[in-house]
């Protein structure tokens, strides 16, 4: 069993808004530190996404949070007869360490649209859409917590083949943070972590 949504939309909105406020967070960095901040005062990956939460209107992002309310509460049915969702924290084995940094060719990417500065441009590269398929790739189920506001944990319940931890992710109804912190000690107790 798991939730009833529309992923495609989930993960074009919630792209949207991770960028609106990654841009709101550069513009409150600069108003701490009195200074205009740059392109080169953030990672080109990071100030990308803060160009791209510019090129949204406010339109587009009420609508966008209008629909991850709508999903949140889609979310919330599937708790009325089911106690806790549970699935894999990320979908593959742990990366190694790096392995989820941009390629030399991204970042070269990145530098030339933060350098260019464009809002639209950085839209139109279709930016949103890589980082929606990238994130819910790697991990499909994690982000409907922080969409949806459900209290969820990864337990490292089982190990990879090169001995690595694995976590399990599990998810309750929106206040029953009780319960998960009760299925932990249960957990762990007979599986030490």
């Amino acid at each position: 069993a798991h939730p009833a949504f529309d992923a495609d939309a989930v993960r074009a909105d919630y792209v949207a808004c991770v960028a609106a406020h990654a841009r709101a967070d550069i513009e409150a960095i600069g108003e701490v530190a009195g200074m205009r901040v740059r392109a080169r005062d953030f990672e080109p990956s990071t100030w990308a996404i803060g160009l791209l939460g510019r090129a949204f209107s406010a339109s587009e992002l009420a609508q966008a949070r209008k629909r991850l309310q709508q999903a949140s509460r889609q979310i919330a049915e599937f708790f009325v007869r089911h106690d806790v969702f549970v699935t894999p924290t990320v979908a593959t084995p742990p990366p190694r360490i790096g392995a989820l940094q941009p390629s030399a060719l991204e970042q070269r990417q990145l530098q030339l649209l933060g350098a260019i500065g464009s809002p639209a441009l950085v839209r139109r590269s279709g930016l949103h859409e890589i980082l929606g398929s990238e994130i819910f790739e790697f991990i499909p189920i994690t982000p409907l917590a922080n969409i949806s506001g459900q209290p969820a944990m990864s337990v490292p319940l089982c190990r990879s083949g090169d001995d690595l931890p694995v976590g399990m992710h599990f998810e309750a109804a929106f206040g029953r943070d009780d319960l998960l912190l009760q299925l932990a000690r249960q957990l762990e107790q007979a599986r030490p972590w």
